[in-house]
């Protein structure tokens, strides 16, 4: 039995109350999602299309890539001495800045906009969740917060937030994207209808799928072996990586159940949505036992890293650096990164995506990650605020033409070009920053990850090397 695609209002749903990951990590946490049995692994253009008009008619429509303004940019820089305070989880400034009044986006942004921003994050080493009960107890709230509301109707009528609809005159950018994409719409309002928040939104579905399985190519190619497809294709392959090279299959902890291996057996470890719309969870399933058999095969013939329990994305890239791993569930940044430090080492190893396995050739994979298009986070203005008009103009410019452009891709003319064709490059301070292309676009860029803005495809097209963006298509 084929699963039919979780729509993205009902994936939203599913994530409220999860909390917002960000920053130089793994890419956030995932929901589960099924691939259409019509639309199959999603490994061309034609049928991501097909997916995106089936979820439309489920009435959750997805973004547009390109942001239309709705008011002149010339509002912008604003006219004002207003300042105002913003609590994020998530654009901290980049590691080696000791604060945000020496990172280039923050600084640029309040030029662009007009408002001086004072930025607060979590203290390091003190949890998301943790910060924020703390921040919510003090009296002097700052203006606007960014986190991901599990409760933000009982905020607004506690008078702690603001209700945006009572001030949507001021965002007429958010206003328009949302009126011409009501999925978004829907999944940015509380159980009352109260618009409460900017939301972060990933521009097109493949953003929201990024997680999946790699493997060694220039190994395959040695060993004068196929991509495999099935499970015992896979089973053959992890076996001849660790005769021949003492490779491991692995991912970072929390990730072993996260999927990849689990489709074959037609079972996730989370939620997902069968055929009759019904939610089903993975490991009540008859699939999920025979899974875990399947998994400790490969335990006890030391296939798994034996290190998986305690494995972070540092502690796997190292293994992968020093030839450790053959097979890996990742995700795209995560192999961006490798495949830079590989190529820095002269190393001529490379890394191929492939589809998760099938019990039988010519299945389709039943199910894949995709995470919401919108996953709850947002920046909500408090009633704290010491002019309510100035933080939504401020926080509507990243909705604009001109905003989007700039949370994605920076300064025209100093990290991108356009050509006479409208194709967009990033410049040689992007691409060859000598702390990697993820660490130049967290000091120049907004939106590699949360914040409240909309995610552009074109940003993480040029980002990355070909081959992930392969392993995104596929």
């Amino acid at each position: 039995m084929k699963k039919k695609a979780l729509s993205a209002v009902l994936a939203a749903a599913l994530m409220t109350g999860l909390l917002s990951g960000c920053g130089q990590q793994e890419e956030g946490a995932s929901q589960n999602v099924s691939a259409d049995a019509e639309s199959g692994s999603q490994s061309s253009e034609a049928s991501q299309d097909k997916e995106s008009e089936e979820t439309s008619d489920e009435s959750s429509q997805e973004p547009s890539e390109e942001t239309s303004g709705g008011e002149e940019a010339s509002l912008y820089p604003l006219d004002t001495d207003i300042s105002l305070r913003y609590w994020s989880t998530c654009n901290k400034p980049y590691t080696s800045y000791s604060d945000y009044t020496e990172s280039p986006f923050h600084v640029k942004l309040s030029e662009n906009t007009g408002v001086d921003i004072q930025w607060e994050f979590p203290t390091e080493g003190v949890d998301n969740e943790t910060a924020y009960n703390l921040m919510m107890t003090d009296p002097d709230m700052p203006d606007i917060i960014f986190y991901s509301f599990s409760n933000a109707q009982e905020l607004i009528d506690d008078g702690v937030l603001v209700n945006l609809d009572d001030y949507i005159e001021y965002a007429p950018n958010l206003a328009k994207y949302l009126e011409e994409n009501p999925g978004v719409d829907k999944a940015v309002r509380t159980e009352n209808g109260a618009l409460y928040m900017f939301p972060w939104v990933r521009g097109d579905s493949r953003l929201a799928t990024f997680r999946g399985m790699a493997v060694r190519g220039d190994w395959l190619e040695e060993q004068q072996m196929e991509a495999p497809e099935t499970l015992a294709e896979l089973d053959e392959l992890a076996h001849v990586f660790k005769d021949k090279y003492g490779a491991y299959f692995s991912t970072v902890d929390g990730w072993l159940y996260d999927g990849g291996i689990s489709t074959a057996f037609d079972t996730w470890e989370g939620y997902y949505i069968d055929d009759d719309r019904k939610a089903c969870f993975g490991p009540a399933n008859e699939g999920w036992r025979e899974y875990l058999i399947f998994m400790k095969s490969w335990y006890d013939d030391g296939i798994i890293d034996p290190d998986f329990a305690t494995v972070d994305s540092n502690i796997l890239k190292t293994k992968v650096l020093n030839d450790e791993v053959g097979i890996a569930y990742t995700s795209g940044g995560t192999v961006n990164t490798w495949m830079g430090e590989i190529a820095a080492l002269g190393s001529d190893a490379t890394w191929t995506p492939i589809l998760n396995p099938v019990k039988n050739k010519g299945d389709i994979t039943p199910l894949s990650q995709m995470d919401p298009l919108t996953t709850g986070g947002g920046a909500a203005v408090t009633t704290n605020c010491k002019d309510i008009e100035v933080a939504i103009r401020f926080l509507d410019y990243a909705y604009s033409e001109e905003g989007a452009m700039y949370y994605n891709f920076g300064t025209e003319g100093e990290t991108y070009t356009i050509d006479a064709e409208g194709n967009l490059t990033f410049t040689d301070l992007i691409m060859k920053d000598p702390d990697g292309v993820n660490a130049a676009l967290d000091k120049y860029c907004g939106t590699q990850w949360a914040t409240a803005s909309i995610q552009d495809k074109r940003m993480y097209v040029q980002k990355n090397v070909p081959l992930v963006v392969d392993c995104i298509d596929t």
